[in-house]
């Protein structure tokens, strides 16, 4: 998948990528929130954001190129680790020195 967005940016992921695509953010973002399960006990809602938007950024068809399609899963990533970031911060486990 990497190799076509390399080479043709501005073009729509294939079939196969898009699926690549989907289930990468699923498995890589749904190991985050078993994680964070396992260790607090609840779900971060932020995490089950990012997994539908990188599934719809993935499946989106011809209408979004493929770099637009990464961009916007790594933006989603980005703003959930923010969240997640100020959220275990306000939680007290954070030790400042």
């Amino acid at each position: 998948m990497a190799k076509h967005v390399v080479v043709h940016p501005g073009q729509p992921l294939d079939h196969p990528d898009r699926w690549i695509l989907a289930a990468s953010v699923v498995l890589f973002t749904g190991g985050l929130m078993v994680v964070k399960a396992r260790t607090t006990g609840g779900i971060a809602l932020e995490r089950v954001a990012v997994i539908a938007i990188g599934c719809g950024a993935a499946f989106s068809g011809d209408a979004v190129d493929a770099i637009a399609a990464i961009a916007t899963i790594a933006a989603a990533m980005i703003g959930a680790q923010i969240i997640t970031g100020r959220r275990f911060e306000r939680s007290g486990l954070a030790r400042r020195p």
